[in-house]
């Protein structure tokens, strides 16, 4: 399933078989729980994330409050985390494991 997603997200969808390979090989599928926090806000970045199925929320965080103001939701195909890879400044948002309830 991680190899489907990645061939039809958009950010990956000009490369190569061999790149897409690459791509793969590098890949840790991880599985979240509902609620479960990916990444808090101000958490370092050295990684990037794909939602391959359900739900990821991103949240700004609010003083000491987790959920404080939902940025985005993100589904299948969908990357998220990549920002601190290029501007190598903590996690500007949460990213939260959500469930489609609507």
């Amino acid at each position: 399933m991680i190899t489907s997603t990645i061939k039809t997200s958009d950010i990956f969808k000009d490369l190569d078989s061999d790149d897409l390979q690459l791509i793969q090989n590098k890949a840790i599928k991880t599985v979240y729980l509902k609620d479960e926090v990916i990444f808090q806000q101000n958490d370092p970045g050295d990684q990037m994330y794909m939602v391959v199925q359900g739900v990821v929320e991103i949240w700004k965080s609010e003083g000491k409050i987790l959920k404080g103001s939902r940025l985005a939701r993100l589904e299948e195909g969908e990357i998220f985390g990549e920002m601190s890879l290029f501007d190598h400044k903590p996690r500007s948002a949460s990213a939260v494991a959500a469930i489609e309830n609507e």
